[in-house]
Protein backbone atom coordinates (compact mmCIF):
# COMPACT_ATOMS: atom_id res chain seq x y z
CA UNK A 1 0.00 0.00 0.00
CA UNK A 2 2.89 2.39 0.64
CA UNK A 3 3.97 2.02 -2.98
CA UNK A 4 0.47 2.99 -4.16
CA UNK A 5 0.50 6.16 -2.06
CA UNK A 6 3.98 6.98 -3.28
CA UNK A 7 2.86 6.69 -6.91
CA UNK A 8 -0.52 8.39 -6.78
CA UNK A 9 -0.59 10.68 -3.74
CA UNK A 10 0.38 13.72 -5.80
CA UNK A 11 -2.46 13.41 -8.31
CA UNK A 12 -4.35 16.74 -8.34
CA UNK A 13 -7.81 15.29 -8.96
CA UNK A 14 -10.23 12.51 -8.07
CA UNK A 15 -11.78 9.92 -10.38
CA UNK A 16 -14.89 9.42 -8.26
CA UNK A 17 -16.75 11.74 -5.91
CA UNK A 18 -19.85 10.98 -3.82
CA UNK A 19 -22.10 13.89 -2.87
CA UNK A 20 -25.26 13.31 -0.82
CA UNK A 21 -28.14 15.12 0.85
CA UNK A 22 -28.53 18.35 -1.04
CA UNK A 23 -30.18 20.11 -3.92
CA UNK A 24 -29.14 18.84 -7.37
CA UNK A 25 -27.63 22.16 -8.49
CA UNK A 26 -25.46 22.51 -5.37
CA UNK A 27 -24.44 18.85 -5.49
CA UNK A 28 -23.47 19.21 -9.16
CA UNK A 29 -21.33 22.27 -8.42
CA UNK A 30 -19.57 20.50 -5.53
CA UNK A 31 -18.93 17.42 -7.65
CA UNK A 32 -17.56 19.31 -10.65
CA UNK A 33 -15.33 21.40 -8.40
CA UNK A 34 -13.91 18.25 -6.78
CA UNK A 35 -13.36 16.71 -10.22
CA UNK A 36 -11.43 19.79 -11.46
CA UNK A 37 -14.13 21.35 -13.64
CA UNK A 38 -16.17 20.73 -16.77
CA UNK A 39 -13.14 20.83 -19.08
CA UNK A 40 -12.24 17.35 -17.84
CA UNK A 41 -15.45 16.00 -19.41
CA UNK A 42 -16.23 18.37 -22.29
CA UNK A 43 -13.49 19.77 -24.50
CA UNK A 44 -13.65 23.38 -25.72
CA UNK A 45 -15.34 23.92 -29.08
CA UNK A 46 -17.09 20.57 -28.95
CA UNK A 47 -20.74 19.89 -29.66
CA UNK A 48 -22.83 18.97 -26.63
CA UNK A 49 -26.18 17.17 -26.64
CA UNK A 50 -28.11 17.13 -23.38
CA UNK A 51 -30.50 14.19 -23.41
CA UNK A 52 -32.37 13.93 -20.10
CA UNK A 53 -34.16 10.78 -19.02
CA UNK A 54 -37.81 11.86 -19.07
CA UNK A 55 -39.49 8.62 -20.01
CA UNK A 56 -41.19 7.71 -16.73
CA UNK A 57 -44.11 9.18 -14.87
CA UNK A 58 -42.35 9.35 -11.49
CA UNK A 59 -40.74 12.23 -9.59
CA UNK A 60 -36.95 12.71 -9.96
CA UNK A 61 -36.47 11.74 -6.31
CA UNK A 62 -37.33 8.15 -7.26
CA UNK A 63 -34.49 8.01 -9.79
CA UNK A 64 -36.59 7.38 -12.89
CA UNK A 65 -36.20 10.87 -14.35
CA UNK A 66 -33.54 13.56 -14.60
CA UNK A 67 -34.14 16.32 -12.09
CA UNK A 68 -34.91 19.56 -14.01
CA UNK A 69 -32.57 21.51 -11.70
CA UNK A 70 -29.71 19.18 -12.62
CA UNK A 71 -30.47 19.50 -16.34
CA UNK A 72 -30.56 23.31 -16.03
CA UNK A 73 -27.26 23.61 -14.13
CA UNK A 74 -25.55 21.30 -16.61
CA UNK A 75 -26.80 23.47 -19.49
CA UNK A 76 -25.56 26.64 -17.76
CA UNK A 77 -22.14 25.08 -17.17
CA UNK A 78 -21.85 24.11 -20.83
CA UNK A 79 -22.76 27.66 -21.90
CA UNK A 80 -20.32 29.23 -19.44
CA UNK A 81 -17.55 26.99 -20.75
CA UNK A 82 -18.18 28.35 -24.27
CA UNK A 83 -19.03 25.14 -26.03
CA UNK A 84 -19.62 25.52 -29.76
CA UNK A 85 -23.07 23.98 -30.08
CA UNK A 86 -25.40 22.89 -27.31
CA UNK A 87 -28.54 20.93 -28.11
CA UNK A 88 -31.33 19.57 -25.97
CA UNK A 89 -33.31 16.77 -27.57
CA UNK A 90 -32.10 17.85 -31.00
CA UNK A 91 -32.97 21.57 -30.74
CA UNK A 92 -29.90 23.80 -31.12
CA UNK A 93 -29.41 26.57 -28.54
CA UNK A 94 -26.19 28.06 -29.80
Amino acid sequence: MDRYNELFANEPYFDLVAVKNGEPDNMFDSTIEALVGMKKFVESNSNVVIKPNIGRDVPPERGGNTNPKLEWIYLINCILNAERDISTDGSSTG
